[in-house]
């Protein structure tokens, strides 16, 4: 079971905690020769029973609203997608670009989740499935902001009526995720709204200014100035809500990037910066 060899597809999943009957793996990621390979308990989970896909769509459930009786549907549009070697600003490794894309349909709307997609999932669904990821009202953004992803041409092809969603963790330093052009680039595709809220994202600095905007924390700020030790250089946080729960500029600080908050009224939300939002609800 080529890419599902994990504990998370292991005992856990299999015996215990779930007691899965059955398993899918998608392969959709050409125009022909798409598939979704299966696999029973009742085989064991070795047995592959193949079932073709048509249309370039792998739709896993669907159904009305019970009072209006909109038709539903949630769709799998891109599956197993390899990385493109000749796409250099892909980065990432190759299993991000196998990604499933899904495809949520309530009536006329469409709501895009792009999981951890790549520019080579990207370049995909620009090519083969643009009829699916145009005119949506939400966008899950790929790979938690990543620069590996959300290329110009696929932002501004999807570009949300409704709004965005970017998942990360407050004050993300591991990967220093979202960064400052994917953020941008949404924004910039984006309808303004009422609402004013704060973005984070991670900008690329030279060592001196970080050194420079530490220093000028430690004198201003050194009441709310935390200092995270941890594998590498020593990172420091300001504690923003402390100041102001409406503090824009450079809170985060590592070496050679800098984490800033930006308040403004575009309808792209943060699971780090603001919490889960509603993104739009069908009238029902």
């Amino acid at each position: 079971m080529y890419g599902y060899s994990g504990a998370d597809l292991g005992k856990n999943i299999k015996l215990e905690t779930f007691k899965t009957e059955t398993i899918n793996q998608v392969f959709l990621n050409s125009t022909k020769k798409n598939k979704c390979l299966t696999y029973k308990s009742t085989d064991g989970f070795e047995k592959e029973h193949d079932s073709p896909i048509k249309n370039m769509e792998y739709v896993v459930l669907k159904g009305k609203t019970p009072k209006k009786k909109t038709p539903w549907s949630v769709s799998i549009i891109a599956g197993h997608v390899p990385k493109d070697l000749k796409i250099k600003e892909d980065k990432s490794t190759p299993d991000n670009s196998m990604s499933l894309v899904t495809l949520l349909e309530v009536g006329g709307h469409k709501a895009l989740f792009l999981g951890d997609a790549t520019l080579s999932t990207e370049a995909f669904l620009i090519n083969h499935q643009s009829k699916f990821i145009k005119n949506v009202d939400f966008v899950h953004v790929p790979h938690h902001g990543s620069t590996s992803s959300s290329g110009q041409q696929f932002v501004n092809l999807v570009k949300p009526k409704q709004g965005a969603q970017v998942t990360n963790q407050t004050a993300e330093s591991g990967y220093r995720l979202p960064r400052e052009p994917v953020i941008k680039r949404w924004l910039k595709v984006l309808p303004d709204i009422d609402d004013d809220h704060p973005y984070d994202y991670w900008e690329k600095k030279q060592s001196t200014e970080v050194n420079a905007e530490l220093a000028k924390w430690r004198k201003t700020y050194k009441n709310h100035l935390d200092v995270i030790i941890q594998a590498g250089p020593n990172k420091f946080y300001l504690q923003i809500d402390e100041i102001d729960e409406d503090f824009t500029g450079c809170y985060y600080l590592c070496w050679e990037r800098m984490l800033f908050r930006e308040s403004g009224t575009k309808p792209l939300w943060e699971t780090g910066a603001t919490g889960m939002r509603d993104w739009f609800v069908p009238e029902e």
